[in-house]
């Protein structure tokens, strides 16, 4: 890796944990923006295996059209594939689009619920970091809060 890797490598490690905040874009969230308002976030992933070694900058942008409906882009603006043999891929990744429409709110016993379709488009012009068809998913969303730990499950 280069400098400029090792840089950013570093910030996007070294921010949430000042921040103390997750690693985004892992799991949903039934707890939506709030009406007008949005949350952007970035990350960096690098993985690494004895076939070689996969780097990505994704991000989220979400927005809330309503209190209980959500819409969420989710562009892969920067993914290198590096093999240890064969063929290597640098580009764009495919983009994700969800709409999570919140069921019912959390109360003292039961936890929020929320649903989610997700649609993941094939903006990605390799056909190594992207599969060049258009998917769909869809997931059931529960969280709850216990005290200070903050739970969610996603069934999809």
């Amino acid at each position: 890796m280069n400098a400029r890797t090792y840089v950013f490598s570093a910030v996007a490690l070294l921010l949430p944990a000042m921040a103390f905040a997750g690693q985004p874009l892992e799991t949903e969230s039934a707890r939506l923006a709030k009406a007008g308002t949005g949350e952007l976030e970035m990350t960096y992933e690098y993985q690494t295996s004895s076939e070689g070694k996969e780097i990505s900058a994704p991000m989220a942008v979400e927005y809330g059209l309503s209190d209980r409906l959500e819409v969420m882009v989710e562009p892969v603006f920067y993914t290198a594939i590096r093999p240890k043999t064969g063929r290597k891929a640098t580009g764009l990744g495919d983009t994700e689009v969800t709409l999570t429409w919140l069921a019912s709110q959390e109360t003292d016993k039961l936890p929020a619920i929320a649903l989610a379709g997700e649609v993941k488009l094939p903006t990605a012009k390799d056909s190594m970091i992207g599969t060049g068809k258009t998917d769909y998913s869809a997931t059931a969303i529960a969280s709850k809060r216990f005290g200070k730990l903050d739970t969610h499950f996603n069934l999809t």
